[in-house]
């Protein structure tokens, strides 16, 4: 099946996610961006609910495995001790974002995270520090890149979310007729 070529408006709704992501990666997040906001983030709006992205790792670990997740509700170091007693880790909280819809936002960082080259790590099953079984889970998020690049990431779709909340929720019934749109483009 021929590829058909990224219009100029994906670079500019995608802005520098654009540059640094490869074709597919930018077509998955436009798709991700067009389809709107996640129907709980709109609800858990409406309701006055805080979300949060979070990035951590366990203490002691590899330096540059990290684990990105979401939380919704007043506090994100309540998700942190959730994992500690579930997993039995000790875990480093690294950094937290607080943005308009946290469920949203996490899908577009894990799509662009997951669209370079050696930084998702898949899934991986929950080990405890001793090797036991943890809490036997398997877990997706989990990342092998610098501090650095994570932020740039994750700081940009926080960013992007935060800045287009308006936007997207004043857009929602708009999006479903551009991803339909796109989607069938996509087929030729």
């Amino acid at each position: 099946m021929p590829q058909t070529e990224i219009p100029d408006e994906i670079y500019d709704l995608l802005g520098a996610a654009a540059k640094r992501c490869d074709k597919v990666t930018r077509e998955n997040l436009f798709i991700c961006v067009m389809a709107g906001v996640v129907d709980d983030d709109l609800k858990e709006s409406s309701e006055g609910k805080q979300g949060w992205i979070y990035i951590y790792r366990h203490k002691p670990g590899k330096p540059n495995e990290f684990k990105i997740g979401k939380h919704v509700g007043p506090n994100p170091r309540v998700r942190i001790r959730q994992w500690e007693k579930k997993c039995g880790h000790k875990i480093e909280l690294v950094r937290t974002w607080e943005v308009a819809f946290a469920r949203t936002t996490e899908q577009l960082i894990e799509t662009e995270l997951k669209g370079m080259d050696d930084v998702w790590l898949g899934q991986r099953e929950c080990r405890g520090p001793d090797g036991s079984s943890g809490c036997g889970a398997h877990h997706r998020e989990w990342y092998k890149a610098s501090k650095q690049k994570l932020f740039q990431v994750i700081s940009y779709w926080v960013d992007y979310t935060n800045n287009m909340a308006e936007t997207l929720l004043l857009s929602r019934k708009c999006t479903k007729l551009a991803i339909s749109d796109a989607q069938q483009n996509r087929r030729g």
